[in-house]
């Protein structure tokens, strides 16, 4: 990914145009509606399934390892087991397979532009791209400030902790607040998972069903964890959703 982290300049008619309007199209039988203010371009709908492996299964190996991939990195939060269940998720603002797919195909410059026009969705999957950058540097070493392609680094650091504390604050989104904990814990030296684990009880309150079980699952896999770093990530985060 192109870690160039300042505002694009040049107009792009086609992300102009799909940023923020919505198409309309009748949804085709056996699919469920995205809504309209969390679509990718071209993408209005995905199929409905039971569960996350039938959705994955329906996919090449490579597509899905990758999938599988994205799931491991977020834990294992975008799973669902039934289709009331995956509805909800799709409401909640969780990219279904079909849309991790479609982003992993739009070029890094298109992402970026997609998402610093206000696609929301793009800045799901532009925050996700990122923290995969930064974690790659961040994890093994601090960044130099004379240093041309660090500076580079500091600044997509810097806009992308604004973007995703800004989808957390405005959006009040589960996933919003899964990847607001993920950018702090892969984005640390240390890959401290405090962040995420405060992120977990973040999501419960605002809806996500499958928080509860994951928080068992994550404290029983960190068993280091510091209650008083959790609690300030989590008071940190409820601050950012209005909450006192």
């Amino acid at each position: 990914m192109d870690v160039d982290a300042t505002p694009s300049t040049q107009s792009d008619e086609r992300v102009a145009e799909t940023a923020s309007v919505p198409t309309q199209h009748s949804t085709p039988s056996g699919h469920i509606a995205l809504p309209q203010s969390l679509r990718l371009p071209g993408l209005d709908s995905v199929r409905a399934a039971q569960s996350w492996r039938e959705a994955v299964s329906r996919y090449s190996e490579d597509e899905q390892r990758y999938l599988s991939a994205r799931s491991a990195a977020y834990f294992h939060v975008l799973q669902f087991g039934s289709e009331q269940q995956q509805r909800q998720m799709i409401e909640q603002g969780f990219p279904m397979p079909e849309e991790w797919l479609a982003a992993r195909n739009i070029p890094d410059h298109e992402l970026k532009q997609l998402a610093e026009a206000g696609n929301a969705k793009a800045q799901m999957f532009y925050i996700d791209r990122s923290i995969s950058v930064l974690s790659a540097v961040l994890s093994q070493r601090g960044l130099d400030t004379e240093n041309a392609q660090d500076m580079q680094l500091l600044q997509l650091y810097a806009s992308v902790s604004a973007m995703t504390h800004q989808r957390l604050t405005e959006s009040k989104s589960p996933f919003a607040a899964y990847q607001d904990g993920l950018f702090e814990t892969r984005t640390s030296r240390t890959q401290t998972p405090e962040p995420f684990a405060a992120s977990i009880h973040i999501a419960a309150e605002l809806g996500h069903a499958g928080a509860d079980q994951l928080s068992n699952v994550f404290y029983q896999q960190h068993p280091g964890l510091n209650p008083g770093t959790v609690m300030h990530f989590y008071q940190s985060m409820r601050r950012q959703i209005g909450r006192p």
